[in-house]
């Protein structure tokens, strides 16, 4: 996986991980989204991520239902 295991069996994403994943939900937050909404969000991309949908282009698709370029 793109996540880097530290002690303890805790994985911890790469900063490059981190920007890509900023994008994403810069590119996928509805407009007007509150802070509970915008933290339930990132959430659910990092989980995403982890389980193994990494390509920026993939998780944008599942948030906006458009086919994956």
């Amino acid at each position: 996986m793109k996540f880097e295991q530290q002690s303890k069996g805790v994985a911890v994403l790469k900063p490059i991980d981190i920007k890509m994943l900023q994008r994403v939900l810069e590119a996928t937050l509805p407009d007007g989204a509150s802070a509970k909404e915008r933290e339930a969000h990132a959430a659910t991309l990092v989980t995403l991520f982890k389980s193994g949908i990494t390509r920026e282009e993939n998780l944008i698709s599942t948030f906006t239902g458009s086919p994956a370029a």
